[in-house]
């Protein structure tokens, strides 16, 4: 699979931003706006990439003729964001209001009935520390989009890759300067798309998870098995993981390190059903017991790697 994205996405690639590139715009300041020209929709504050501002966001998209947009699940967006979020060190660098539009950016009237290839850019303003061209001073997000062949070993409606322009060092991004090589070498989120769904490759395993037999599994093992059946392509396994989380919660002599964990799992449950005030009670519960929990399961960490969740569905559900 990797192998067939990187020769099919570079081709459309390089075709896409020559044709970004070769547009020509007036500048423009101010808030933000949707730039529509011959073949491609920009929206933004600002459509020249060389005024991009620090943590500002601009994005490219193909323009469709009657086009059918993506519909994305609430929790789709959010466990896709928290994991680009995470794979780039973006927490602690971006607030709570600039990660939704950043989730935005990326996802809002995103055209479905497109040929396969590159869609979509998103570029943030001044992420590397190095970089002097825009290409290699923005953060930039190409999302491709893929019809899977008819013999795929799991039947998605689409593919979806989100393929940075950020180098991986043993998983971790490299800030000095922007550059696309290939997925095997930049930060990328390779996902599956069904019923609304968006799931990580490395999770698409629900058959699996749905034989498995937990009887005889570990502490440990629980809690991984719960993360896999709220992360897997099968939204009506999670039911499941709430079953186990909860008990695994209420048993007195689980490791504080390992308690905590379950309350998280519980809690991105009811994100995922899109219970707010179910989510904000056991998010408070899981600040006021991490005081317990040894390590660096602190509230500071909590909030910088989890907080913003809760926000967003807030955002996302008006609540």
């Amino acid at each position: 699979m990797k192998k067939l994205l990187k020769i099919f996405g570079l081709l459309f690639i390089s075709a896409f931003l020559f044709s970004c590139g070769t547009t020509e715009v007036e500048e423009a300041d101010g808030p933000e706006q949707i730039f529509e020209f011959d073949d491609i929709i920009m929206r933004g504050t600002n459509p020249d990439p060389s005024k991009l501002g620090k943590n500002k966001l601009l994005s490219v998209t193909k323009k469709v003729s009657k086009p059918v947009y993506f519909t994305f699940t609430k929790w789709a967006k959010i466990r896709t964001t928290t994991e680009l979020l995470d794979a780039l060190q973006l927490n602690s660098v971006l607030t709570n209001e600039q990660k939704y539009d950043f989730m935005s950016y990326i996802f809002d009237d995103l055209p479905k009935n497109v040929d396969d290839g590159v869609v979509r850019e998103v570029s943030l303003g001044k992420y590397f520390s190095k970089g002097k061209k825009p290409e290699e001073r923005d953060l930039g997000i190409q999302i491709v989009v893929m019809t899977p062949g008819k013999d795929a070993t799991v039947p998605n409606e689409k593919v979806i890759v989100f393929y940075t322009n950020v180098l991986s060092s043993n998983g971790k991004p490299l800030k000095d300067k922007g550059k696309y090589v290939s997925l095997d070498k930049n930060i990328c989120l390779i996902t599956g798309y069904n019923k609304k769904l968006m799931t990580s490759v490395e999770f698409i395993k629900a058959d699996q998870n749905n034989k498995a037999d937990t009887s005889k599994y570990s502490d440990i093992q629980k809690i991984l098995y719960i993360q896999n059946l709220l992360m897997d392509e099968d939204i009506t396994n999670d039911k499941k993981a709430h079953t186990m989380a909860t008990a695994m919660m209420n048993d007195a002599k689980l490791q504080p390190s390992l308690k905590i964990f379950a309350m998280i799992f519980e809690f991105d449950y009811r994100v995922s059903i899109e219970d707010v005030a179910g989510a904000q009670k056991i998010w408070n519960e899981i600040l006021d017991y991490s005081d317990q929990v040894p390590g660096d399961m602190t509230r500071e960490n909590l909030e910088t790697s989890n907080g913003d969740i809760l926000y967003l569905l807030r955002r996302l559900t008006n609540k």
